[in-house]
């Protein structure tokens, strides 16, 4: 694999990253319960510090890592509310069934 290849495909795992970033402080925003909040946070920062790493071995091989957003959103030239993360509208509904596993007592 030649490394421009390497790093499109490193780039793609930062921006996917990203995205479950930004799903999870959404998540966290709506969940009250402080147990499945601390352990939603855990994840997101799990996937914060993978985008961190990444970035950081992309750099050190001379490449230039994609610019992750740290807001959740994209900004045009004059600063407005342009996109969203495309995960987030639906990742609420989604993520129910992990969040009721993450609750739920071990047998």
């Amino acid at each position: 694999m030649k490394d421009k290849e390497i790093a499109e495909k490193i780039g793609s795992l930062i921006k996917l990253d990203t995205d479950a970033v930004h799903a999870y402080r959404t998540a966290i925003k709506r969940i009250e319960n402080s147990k499945i909040h601390d352990r939603l946070d855990n994840c997101r920062n799990d996937h914060q510090r993978h985008i961190d790493d990444l970035s950081a071995h992309m750099q050190n091989r001379g490449w230039k890592p994609p610019r992750p957003l740290r807001t959740g959103t994209a900004h045009n030239r004059n600063n407005q509310q342009s996109t969203k993360s495309s995960i987030i509208p639906g990742i609420i509904p989604r993520m129910k069934p992990t969040i009721i596993a993450m609750t739920s007592p071990v047998e």
